[in-house]
């Protein structure tokens, strides 16, 4: 077994995931942190990718968030860095964000500025 760095094939997007003896490749889903275990078939001579993996998932940019809560961009980092709003990181570096995550803030977030203690 061991790490190695792979591409993928369909957003072009570098991974790592480990390689075992048998060509096995296992990887974690980025914005599902599921595991993914990619048998490998000697006779075709390709990886198998399992059909559950290409289901769509709902997720926006913070820009694109930031746009549909009506708040600046620097408001949705903000709330993703304290917790308020649960951040996915692909292995490029963009952010994403879920949108069950993004509905859920939205319908439970306080408006307006914090009242000050006394």
């Amino acid at each position: 077994m061991k790490q190695v760095l792979l591409t993928d094939p369909f957003t072009g997007i570098d991974f790592t995931a480990i390689r075992y003896d048998d060509k096995t490749i296992i990887a974690i889903h980025p914005l599902t942190g599921e595991t993914i275990r990619l048998p490998y078939d000697f006779e075709r001579n390709a990886f198998m990718l399992p059909a559950h993996v290409m289901k769509h998932i709902d997720a926006v940019t913070l820009t694109k968030a930031a746009s549909e809560l009506d708040v600046s961009l620097q408001r949705v980092s903000n709330a993703c860095k304290s917790g308020k709003i649960a951040m996915k990181t692909l292995p490029n570096g963009s952010k994403m964000i879920l949108r069950d995550d993004l509905r859920n803030y939205k319908e439970n977030r306080k408006i307006g500025r914090p009242k000050k203690e006394q």
